[in-house]
This record gives C-alpha cells, sequence and structure tokens, in this order.
C-alpha cells in the first residue's frame, strides 16, 4: 500500500497481482474476517493507485443480522466502489446508498464515526462515488482533519477510552494512592452502559464489545460490587443472551457469521 501511495502509475497494474500473492492465511484467516479483508484490500489498492477492480471480487449483499456497524459500513462500501469502478452503477440498490449515507451521519458522538479513521474515510470515498455534494462529505473531511495528531498522522482508531478506563481503574484498586480516583472512574464506565447491558470500547460508539463488557464488569465488581449490581446484572443477562449453543461468546454480536465479521 506504501508503494501504491507513492508510485501510484506503477503499481496500478501491479497491485492485484501483488494482492493476490499474499500468503493464503491472509485470504481465509483472521478469526474468519478473510475473505472481506482480501476484498478491503483490493478497494483500498484500487483508491490508492487506481489499480483495476474485477466484477466478481464485489461482495454480495448481506442481511442486517449478525454483522456489526463496522461490517456494514465495510460491505456497503465495498460494493459502491466496485459497482463504479466495474461501469456497473445498477448492482447497488438506492437502498443501499441511502443507508451508507445514513450509518455516516449517525456517528456524530465521536470526531471519527465509531471512532475508526479507516471505516469512516473508507466511507466517504464510497459516498463521493454517487452523491459527491452530500453534507456528509463535508462534514467527514472537517472530522478526519480534526482527527489528524501532532506528527500529521492519522490514527487508525481514535480512542479505547473505556476499555482503557476499565483496565487502569482495575489496577488502580490494588494502590493505595490511587484508589481515590476508582470511583469516579467506575461511575464513568457504569454512565456508558448501552441499553442492551453491554460496553463498547470507546464513548460514543454503537457497536458494543464482548471483551470490553467483561473487562468493565471485573472492573465495576472490584471497584464497588454493591453500587454497581444492577449494571452487572445487566451486562450479565446480555451475555447470558449474546452466548452460542457451545456456551462461547462472539466478540460482537449474537449469531455472528464467519465469514463477514
Amino acid at each position: 500500500m506504501i508503494d501504491a501511495c507513492l508510485d501510484p502509475v506503477g503499481m496500478a497494474e501491479r497491485a492485484p497481482e501483488r494482492a493476490a500473492g499474499l500468503p493464503m492465511t491472509v485470504c481465509i484467516g483472521t478469526a474468519g474476517r478473510g475473505r472481506l479483508k482480501s476484498v478491503m484490500l483490493r478497494t483500498v489498492l484500487h483508491l490508492l493507485c487506481g489499480s483495476p477492480l474485477d466484477s466478481g471480487d464485489a461482495p454480495a449483499p448481506v442481511g442486517l443480522e449478525g454483522i456489526t456497524t463496522f461490517t456494514d459500513v465495510h460491505l456497503l462500501s465495498a460494493r459502491i466502489i466496485h459497482a463504479h469502478a466495474c461501469g456497473r452503477p445498477h448492482a447497488v440498490t438506492d437502498a443501499e446508498q441511502s443507508r451508507l449515507i445514513s450509518l455516516l451521519a449517525l456517528g456524530r458522538n465521536r470526531v471519527l464515526w465509531e471512532a475508526s479513521a479507516t471505516t469512516h474515510l473508507l466511507g466517504l470515498h464510497a459516498v463521493h462515488t454517487f452523491r459527491p455534494g452530500d453534507p456528509v462529505l463535508d462534514d467527514g473531511l472537517l472530522r478526519l482533519c480534526l482527527a489528524v495528531n501532532a506528527d500529521d498522522g492519522v490514527p487508525f482508531l481514535v480512542s479505547h477510552d473505556l476499555w482503557l478506563t476499565a483496565v487502569a481503574g482495575l489496577a488502580f484498586t490494588g494502590e493505595d494512592t490511587l484508589a481515590p480516583y476508582v470511583l469516579r472512574m467506575a461511575d464513568l464506565v457504569a454512565s456508558w452502559q448501552a441499553p442492551d447491558g453491554s460496553w463498547p470500547f470507546a464513548i460514543g460508539m454503537r457497536q458494543t464489545y464482548v471483551d470490553t463488557t467483561t473487562r468493565c464488569m471485573e472492573f465495576l465488581h472490584a471497584a464497588d460490587p454493591d453500587r454497581y449490581r444492577e449494571t452487572r446484572d445487566k451486562a450479565t443477562a446480555y451475555l447470558t443472551d449474546i452466548a452460542g449453543p457451545d456456551g462461547g461468546c462472539p466478540t460482537w454480536v449474537r449469531g455472528d457469521t464467519r465469514t463477514w465479521t
């Protein structure tokens, strides 16, 4: 991808071959997300250097059950960008285009959509192919500019503040000099519990996360089990509901599909 940025003309024809030459573990591994990651790689290379896309590589439309907010935007964006690049705009429905804009417009509780620069930028590229004057583009570009760090880099994810507060708070409970901060940190964590009892890894996100949820539960129990009993009970109900038939919990959503999430 660095070569695609520095030498877009030279990489345009070579990028598909380079991507196809990656080890199979990259394409089929990564906890079942390999196929989407492979599609995403080809899509990003196309955006960086104009490398051709094959309409046969475009992901098929999927239902909303069992996919994350990130996957929803990634799939919609990849489908739209593929359709535009292959001269087949009719391959994407008006409903899909409207859904992408609606999703991006919902993420106003953080500087970047769901705290992800990559997802936000990919979605903006897709919107630009079919509605270049939409207000979501100006808003999104401003947000990306605001996310630039002092070293001029843009972080992949702009925050893990809830996750980190729970982890740090758990460590603070064992230190007398830091203990005065614990309840304030625990109150913050408890206040951002989602309606279904779970937690996202960053404040203002819609997508919640089993790993963060269990960490928040652990911290709240250590901080004051009685004070946060009701909050932890809601979280327990969430974990019970999301668990699969084998008793294991998926990372993101109940009924996680191994192909796309």
